[in-house]
């Protein structure tokens, strides 16, 4: 008795492994965050049902995503789920502790990459690399977005240009206004110009103005204040700030987007900093989210210090992957 129920026990073991192997996505899942509660609108027509292994000895089912249970689905916290999509990630709102804050900071955002290159080699030496990454997504009932662009360039082995520029912001809808709270950070580096780079925070409100399908408009004005780093007049320095962003498609596969923003210092408003971006994409292929596009950026800083342009101008052409 004991040699057949160890049997059963290695073959249930082995089976267990076996699935493992062919399916690791859902099973690991289940196994990390508890089973996934499904309800039957879920459940489609033709869905291939659990397989059971029967013998005289013991009845075993595969785990699936298309399990359909008579009972209440619930989260691994024991509440029940009342919502119509039965789905524990996304209605949910019991803690699940270090394990459910790593799965929820863990998922996919929405985003792209931008990578675009040339050079040079002979009479000249030179090449040129600008990368740009962005993302966003719905965090805690707002939404956390960042974009970080960077670019590098080099003629004969010298480096002429050495620039990154970042930004993370943080938006939460007040009720059902269609006015958000926001709050965001700033920073660029350049290690060509008379300071090496600036710090800014700001806070504000901004209002969804357009919110349609094929145009999108969102004006923004609120506080804050910046510091150039390692420069003469370190000191923050209070500004406003008024800027938009705007996305419109042309067709399915062509859109133009970009921003503006504003910061006239709330000492002299004859100093001031202009940030905008205007871009165009193109989708290239659908499965794998590849599009090209050609964008205009440009920091305009009214007091860029001693030997330094108060514009930076930078364009580009670049292969592109949303994911």
């Amino acid at each position: 008795m004991r040699m057949e129920t160890l049997r059963t026990t290695l073959y249930r073991l082995g089976v267990w492994a076996v699935s493992i192997v062919l399916s690791p996505t859902p099973l690991l899942a289940q196994g990390w965050f508890g089973p996934e509660p499904q309800s039957s609108a879920h459940v489609q027509p033709g869905a291939i049902q659990p397989m059971s292994l029967d013998s005289s000895h013991f009845d075993f089912s595969m785990p699936t995503w298309n399990k359909t249970s008579d009972h209440k689905p619930t989260c691994p916290c024991g509440s029940g789920i009342d919502c119509p999509c039965g789905m524990c990630h996304v209605c949910c709102l019991c803690n699940r502790g270090w394990r459910g804050w790593f799965y929820h900071s863990a998922r996919a955002w929405d985003g792209s990459l931008e990578v675009g290159m040339n050079g040079s080699r002979g009479n000249a030496s030179n090449s040129n690399l600008a990368i740009s990454w962005d993302g966003r997504r719905i965090y805690r009932q707002g939404e956390l977005s960042f974009d970080f662009n960077y670019f590098l360039q080099k003629t004969e082995n010298l480096v002429t240009m050495d620039r990154a520029v970042a930004l993370g912001r943080y938006e939460r809808e007040i009720g059902e206004t269609g006015i958000d709270w926001y709050v965001q950070g700033f920073f660029e580096y350049d290690d060509l110009r008379a300071y090496p780079g600036r710090l800014a925070v700001n806070a504000g409100l901004s209002k969804r103005w357009i919110q349609t399908d094929r145009f999108k408009l969102t004006s923004r004005a609120g506080v804050g204040a910046s510091k150039k780093i390692n420069a003469p007049d370190d000191d923050w320095r209070p500004e406003l700030q008024f800027g938009a962003d705007y996305e419109y498609r042309l067709t399915d596969r062509q859109k133009v987007f970009g921003y503006i923003d504003y910061f006239p210092d709330m000492t002299s408003f004859s100093t001031y900093r202009l940030n905008y971006k205007v871009a165009w994409e193109g989708l290239l292929e659908d499965d794998w989210g590849l599009a090209i596009r050609a964008s205009l950026m440009n920091w305009y800083d009214s007091d860029p210090g001693p030997g330094t342009r108060s514009n930076d101008l930078y364009y580009m052409l670049s292969l592109v992957w949303g994911y």
